[in-house]
């Protein structure tokens, strides 16, 4: 009797019910954990009753929930799009029976899970986007009180800017934006100057950027955060603006000195992001080419381990190589292009004029 007692007392301690079977586990943004019995979820809010006291979480803080009751493959779904497995994440929620999901809740997540996963796919050119499409919408529309509603509703913004929907997208991002937290209105922001950029709105974008630059930030309580790396997102998109906008010298400034020096060397995937839009000023300015060439190699010889940034390196070395008329080593980075990256949409990006 005293053993389980001790027990007991540790699993008070650490905020974990005794009754594992009536459990519900928030997990938040840095890992910390919130046990107990989920009482309502809204849109921004979930409120969990913790051993008799009601619990607000927002739902910006909240990276998942698991839910007492739900299917195991629910969590292995959720770990696999954690790790970027869209597809395994589709194939583990196929052997769940849908109809057999009683807990609201637990629906929600299925569904935006199925959906999510379909639409980073289609996203990357390895999935149907009108499917896709379709199963965000849904969700949007008929799931607005799931704790996913804003990042469903910025990935229906997403998709409708890659099928060329800019005008429909700035609506969603609108309704992101439109959320309580400063986090979520600087992915609205950012989100937003991307979109404007596609139509070649440069004014408009960097307006748009320059406006997530003015929302609140705390460096020494944020650092780490996503709205950190928001700001640094919006920081990138200004001074590629400032370059199509003919800027060019204050955005090379900005990255040189400002971005890259402060930068830490081992943070590649930002390294990698700053070089890529280091490349794309130099390229916008008409003397700029063999700069915009170093660049873009910088990314392709020392972060070849981030994907997004080093596909889109390639695809731009590869129309630098053939204008300086080094057809042979343009070539050359295509091929790697479609052998390292054959799902993404840089391979179908149209050369420029």
């Amino acid at each position: 009797m005293k053993k389980f007692l001790g027990l007991a007392a540790v699993a008070v301690a650490l905020g974990i019910a005794a009754d594992a079977s009536a459990i519900d586990a928030i997990r938040k943004v840095g890992n910390a954990r919130v046990s107990g019995t989920i009482k309502s979820v809204s849109a921004t809010e979930v409120n969990i009753d913790v051993q008799g006291t009601l619990t607000k979480v927002p739902v910006n803080e909240i990276e998942s929930i698991q839910f007492e009751g739900e299917p195991s493959e629910m969590n292995l779904a959720r770990s696999a799009l954690k790790s970027g497995g869209d597809q395994s994440a589709i194939t583990t929620l196929g052997r769940i029976q849908a109809n057999t999901l009683t807990r609201k809740e637990v629906k929600q997540d299925y569904e935006f899970y199925a959906a999510l996963a379909q639409a980073r796919m289609a996203l990357r050119n390895a999935g149907n986007m009108q499917q896709a499409g379709t199963a965000v919408f849904n969700f949007v529309t008929n799931q607005k009180d799931s704790y996913h509603y804003f990042e469903a509703v910025e990935t229906m913004g997403n998709l409708l800017v890659a099928l060329d929907k800019t005008d429909d997208a700035l609506t969603y991002y609108a309704q992101l934006e439109a959320s309580p937290f400063d986090d979520l209105k600087m992915r609205a922001g950012v989100a937003r100057g991307k979109a404007l950029m596609k139509q070649g709105k440069f004014p408009e974008a960097q307006a748009a950027f320059e406006a997530v630059l003015k929302l609140p930030f705390n460096p020494m309580t944020q650092k780490g955060t996503m709205a950190e790396s928001q700001r640094f997102a919006a920081v990138l998109g200004r001074t590629q603006c400032q370059a199509e906008n003919k800027e060019y010298d204050a955005a090379i400034k900005e990255l040189e000195e400002n971005v890259i020096a402060n930068l830490n060397p081992e943070e590649s995937a930002l390294q990698a992001q700053a070089y890529v839009t280091l490349g794309n000023c130099y390229n916008a300015k008409p003397d700029g080419k063999k700069a915009a060439l170093l660049a873009f190699l910088h990314v392709d010889v020392l972060y070849g381990g981030v994907p997004g940034a080093h596909a889109e390196a390639l695809w731009n070395l590869a129309n630098l190589w053939t204008d300086l008329g080094k057809n042979e080593r343009g070539q050359e980075c295509v091929n790697r292009l479609n052998r390292l990256y054959p799902g993404s949409p840089w391979i179908t990006k149209k050369r420029p004029t």
